[in-house]
């Protein structure tokens, strides 16, 4: 039961070091940075603000939880348990450290990669019992040599490397009207997986042994390491956008024969599903499903396992004593957190916008792998095309609701998804905060050319109320302004192509 206790307790230390948010709330409604959009919705990318859009680095951490806290918001002591016999406690953890990724416009399509290593952590209706041994330890004198009667509950966690590769494009475009479509195609290598899945967990400990009198459920073990699993996963979505001009039927994103315009929208609609997947994790894995078996763990109390691979020796070793017959296989079939997703962003035309969105984590209680906890989110921002604030204020379905900020300074995001408890000093029970390095390109090398001699390009026609001195197909002899302006957008178009 010490796994339970590594669970509970390392995202919370791994937040403290990184102090990098696993749902970027205010990063997933910047439309400059895209490189964080397409995660949420891949039809963001089709007619983008920026041009391209470079990630260079970054890191993040979600932690929300119902259990343990620190006291005040104080590091500096030592965290506390919130232990009430009659409650059920959950908890969530997703944690995100973020490689190399770009996205970029082609006229009216658009392209991208994204280089991720992820990792998630999800307690559901935990029981009181479970979450104290798993906080103090299975020699926790108190609850020793009780009889716990515990029904469906879960602790899951998944890590796993991700290769992105996405695709957008505009579907339709017509009067005031853009709707874009987008997927995403995962590659993905599994790192470490472990699930326990209780549907019935009768136990009891003593000063050395473990005895589960009755268990059915699920147990997977997965030696944590690099290439224990393969897999695939897929996003798909769709983006309608009610434009605040009405003549969007020629045009072309980021080219010149759209003008080079970047055009902002009224309101738009996407609705999006994340992480249809899976990840078949072969090797080192033991995958065991009990029903209704009873074992007992000799010295599992008195002299703990070191690792997965200690727990499963001594797993193997209770069941072969105690004659049970439990089903073992060594793969496990590990689903990725699936989830879907409707926003929905209104432009108040003066550089402020209202986003509002609904993340709906899909329960898997039958598989080992990862989940995501279902949120709402309010944003309030405030988007200019080096700079972005925004004020995301959130309800989870685990864990109280938080007030946050996200700031982008040109390359550098930064943010949190709930200030309140660090700034009022309140017992906080929740960690998340997010830091990334982008490089956006606002134009493609023709378009800046252009916008460079926009007059050039096309040089406004002057008004002749009269038409002295030239006749009706007569050559005109030296040189005329008209002339004069012909050579000049030759001369531009030459230095253009050339480039």
């Amino acid at each position: 039961m010490r796994i339970i206790k590594f669970v509970l307790l390392l995202p919370f230390l791994f937040s403290l070091v990184t102090s990098g948010s696993g749902q970027h709330l205010g990063a997933a409604t910047d439309n400059y940075v895209t490189t964080q959009k397409v995660i949420y919705n891949p039809a963001s990318i089709a007619d983008p603000k920026p041009f391209a859009d470079f990630r260079i680095f970054g890191v993040s951490q979600l932690l929300q939880n119902t259990y343990v806290y620190f006291p005040r918001a104080d590091f500096s002591s030592d965290p506390l348990d919130n232990y009430d016999p009659n409650k059920k406690y959950n908890l969530y953890s997703e944690t995100d450290v973020y490689a190399l990724a770009f996205t970029r416009a082609i006229k009216n399509r658009a392209f991208g990669i994204n280089i991720r290593i992820r990792n998630h952590i999800i307690g559901r209706r935990v029981p009181a019992s479970v979450a104290k041994f798993g906080f103090e330890g299975l020699s926790y004198e108190p609850l020793r040599d009780q009889q716990f009667d515990e029904k469906r509950f879960m602790v899951k966690t998944m890590g796993w490397g991700e290769l992105g590769l996405s695709y957008a494009q505009i579907v339709q475009k017509r009067g005031n009207a853009i709707f874009t479509a987008g997927g995403t195609l995962k590659i993905l290598n599994g790192f470490s997986n472990v699930a326990f899945i209780g549907r019935d967990f009768n136990y009891s400990t003593d000063t050395s042994d473990l005895e589960m009198a009755k268990y059915t459920g699920k147990l997977v073990l997965t030696v944590p390491g690099a290439n224990k699993g393969w897999g695939t996963g897929l996003d798909l979505g769709v983006e309608y956008k009610r434009m605040l001009r009405d003549d969007n039927a020629y045009h072309i994103p980021h080219h010149i024969k759209g003008h080079c315009l970047v055009k902002d929208y009224k309101y738009k609609i996407g609705v999006s599903m994340i992480d249809l997947g899976f990840i078949n994790f072969k090797k080192t894995t033991a995958n065991y499903k009990f029903d209704g078996d009873s074992i007992n763990l000799i010295d599992y109390v008195s002299s703990p396992p070191s690792g997965i691979s200690d727990i499963e020796r001594k797993l193997d070793d209770a069941i072969a004593n105690s004659g049970a017959d439990v089903e073992k296989k060594d793969r496990s079939f590990s689903t990725l957190p699936l989830s879907f997703i409707f926003q929905g962003d209104y432009n108040f035309e003066n550089h402020f916008y209202l986003n509002a969105q609904l993340l709906l984590g899909i329960q898997q209680y039958n598989f080992a792998g990862a989940e995501r906890m279902t949120t709402f989110t309010l944003t309030p921002r405030y988007e200019l095309k080096k700079l972005t604030f925004a004020m995301p204020i959130s309800v989870y379905r685990y864990g109280k609701p938080g007030v946050g900020f996200y700031a982008r300074l040109w390359w550098l995001s930064v943010g949190m998804n709930n200030f309140i408890p660090l700034a009022f000093k309140r017992d906080l029970y929740n960690v998340d905060v997010y830091a990334s390095i982008n490089i956006p390109l606002f134009h493609s090398r023709p378009c800046k050319g252009y916008e460079s001699h926009k007059g050039d390009y096309c040089p406004k026609p002057k008004l002749k109320i009269f038409n002295f001195g030239h006749k009706k197909g007569s050559k005109s002899k030296g040189k005329t302004k008209k002339s004069q302006d012909r050579k000049k957008i030759i001369r531009v178009r030459r230095k253009h192509n050339k480039r």
